[in-house]
């Protein structure tokens, strides 16, 4: 029995019924599934009080599970998840995708639903492991061997056409590049300032977030000169949006952002940037031009175009189909903006540390976000040292660390120290900025 709500005058009778569909993507088959657990949440009311959870083994399946006291004129929303060991603990979900049944249904009096059809993708859950590429944690400017180098407070991140791992240092001014080979050194700036031209010669004002597009064009937010720049493979350094301060060191009203950090390159060659000063969600085009989508003041609000609201958006990602994911770091959440400027929340709402659905969720300060071919979303959630994952459901996860350290190994000994900039490779490996800890990691 599962009761979702104090009071209620409805009761709904859900029958689970077998997998029609069971993949093998390793050496499990449907007997390594120990069970299947049930989450009933309230989508139209207060869901932190109407919800609950059930759990049926794999012998259980085809039963009737009352779901009692539930609201009538109410919508509710289910979803299975599929373990292979007691304990609801994510290490032991093999699903890939997290929920492996969803419905929707409008409660209107006492009824019976019909079967859920589960499907489960068995795969073995493999061990994480983070391991350091770069840093000992002590700041320095030393470049060449990635076990002998060091790197200066690093924050932005972005992974190279060719395997190469670009890192920013915004109090240094400079961008690094840590070759596929293991070898680091500066690839261009040093100094603060504003100037174009040859990667020796250039220079920019703390810079933060990275995007590398499809023709291997590195994109900078020149975050203290309030502008967007470009490093072509050629190599020379260009300005693609007006610059934002001016000779003597004053801001211009010509500028198009107060305060660029998050960048993300979409699928279609649009160019996505968060400004963390207007709170805005900004579209670049090839051209420079630059065009408001969601936002532009303080708040919390979802909702469409500037009627929604973001605190301090840093880190960006985007969908295949054109969703931008943003990670709303002075809210704790983590928002998706269309194409055309709908805003709605995925995860978390208050501040905290906290795995489960949605708003269920709990995040401190996120920051940084890359995405994989699968839909999944994983966060750096600076304010928890911790690395986190966010299904296409909404289900959240920490993946590895829990609390400030720097230690190598796995899920439950390894540690970071305000964990930033993120980058999947083509193996799907994660690279991940260890800012405190002036490292660069991999976890794989």
């Amino acid at each position: 029995m599962l009761d979702a709500a104090d009071g209620g005058d409805a009761s709904v009778f859900v029958r689970v019924g077998a997998p029609r569909r069971l993949q093998a993507l390793g050496p499990l088959t449907a007997g390594d599934v120990h069970h299947i657990t049930l989450s009933l949440a309230r989508v139209d009311g207060p869901s932190e009080v109407e919800r609950g959870r059930v759990a049926l083994t794999l012998g259980e399946w085809g039963r009737p599970v009352n779901v009692r006291h539930m609201r009538s004129r109410a919508t509710y929303r289910l979803r299975a998840q599929a373990f292979g060991a007691p304990g609801d603990e994510p290490s032991s979900l093999l699903s890939e995708r997290d929920a492996v049944a969803s419905a929707i249904w409008r409660v209107e009096d006492s009824a019976v639903l019909p079967p859920v059809s589960l499907q489960v993708a068995l795969r073995p859950v493999a061990r994480l492991l983070l391991t350091t590429l770069v840093g000992d944690g002590t700041s320095g400017d030393t470049n060449g061997a990635a076990l002998r180098a060091r790197l200066e407070a690093p924050a932005g991140l972005a992974v190279g056409t060719g395997g190469q791992v670009y890192v920013t240092e915004p109090s240094a001014h400079r961008i690094r590049v840590l070759s596929p080979e293991g070898e680091l050194r500066t690839l261009t700036g040093g100094s603060p300032g504003y100037e174009d031209g040859p990667l020796a010669a250039a220079r920019f004002r703390n810079p933060t977030g990275l995007a590398v597009d499809g023709q291997g064009v590195l994109y900078v937010a020149d975050t203290g000169n309030r502008c967007i720049r470009r490093i072509p493979p050629a190599g020379a350094v260009e300005t693609l949006t007006p610059v934002g301060i001016d000779a003597t060191g004053l801001g211009s009203p010509a500028a198009s952002f107060v305060e660029p950090v998050g960048l993300a390159v979409g699928s279609n060659g649009d160019l996505w940037v968060s400004d963390a000063g207007s709170n805005g969600i900004f579209r670049v085009a090839s051209t420079g031009e630059v065009s408001l989508v969601a936002g532009g003041a303080s708040g919390d609000s979802d909702g469409g175009g500037s009627g929604a609201g973001f605190r301090r958006p840093q880190g960006l990602a985007c969908a295949p189909e054109g969703t931008v994911f943003v990670a709303d770091t002075g809210n704790h959440r983590i928002r998706a903006v269309t194409p055309a400027g709908s805003v709605s929340t995925l995860a978390g709402g208050a501040e905290g540390l906290l795995d489960g659905f949605a708003d269920g969720a709990r995040f401190r300060a996120p920051s940084w976000l890359a995405l994989d071919p699968a839909g999944q979303l994983y966060v750096a959630d600076t304010g928890n040292h911790c690395l986190r994952r966010v299904a296409p459901t909404g289900y959240v996860f920490t993946l590895i660390g829990a609390g400030a350290g720097r230690r190598d190994g796995g899920r439950d000994e390894a540690r970071l120290n305000s964990p930033a900039g993120l980058g999947l490779d083509g193996a799907f490996r994660l690279f991940v900025v260890d800012g405190r800890n002036h490292a660069l990691r991999l976890l794989q």
